[in-house]
């Protein structure tokens, strides 16, 4: 299936202290996404703060040692609202799951281990996504640029026929 946007222009940051899980992650899906890695939270959030411009996608696991993945999904809404934030873990926990919801505004949860296809199929859509509303934040943009440009121009229409106006008044003073 062909797509109309380029997957590779912007990265997905994989976050997970499991290094097999990464190489695994970064082979089965290189090819189609750009990938980062990072082993822990810290250094996941240290790429964000760094190069977030270039991440559309945070995948994090949940469970690792120092900081779990709802805090890193938490503190990179903060730091990149736009960026689609999903949280992967081996185990079931509906705890966690709610708070990813809430405190991460998650675009999805995922069970591991990965089925590559679904995965594939998640990540594409997640990257649609983000350049979507990257496509509607420009257009907005554009939009208000254009409204602002229509009023200054009818000021200074206004302004112009007001100036005749007074103009007129002015020259002929005994009418």
């Amino acid at each position: 299936m062909q797509y109309q946007y380029d997957l590779k222009r912007y990265a997905v940051l994989y976050v997970d202290d499991e290094e097999m899980a990464l190489k695994y992650f970064e082979k089965a899906f290189g090819r189609e996404f750009r990938i980062m890695t990072a082993i822990n939270a810290a250094d996941g959030l240290k790429l964000i703060e760094e190069r977030g411009d270039e991440i559309a996608i945070l995948l994090t696991d949940q469970r690792m040692p120092g900081e779990k993945g709802v805090k890193l999904l938490e503190r990179a809404r903060t730091l990149r609202p736009r960026m689609v934030r999903m949280l992967i873990t081996a185990y079931a926990d509906f705890g966690v799951t709610v708070d990813a919801v809430n405190m991460g505004n998650i675009f999805r949860y995922i069970s591991k281990p990965l089925q590559v296809e679904d995965m594939m199929t998640t990540l594409r859509r997640a990257m649609e996504f983000y350049m979507v509303q990257l496509e509607r934040d420009e257009l907005l943009r554009e939009k208000l640029s254009s409204l602002q440009n229509m009023l200054i121009t009818d000021r200074v229409i206004s302004l112009g026929v007001l100036a005749a106006g007074l103009n007129r008044q002015l020259s002929n003073p005994l009418q």
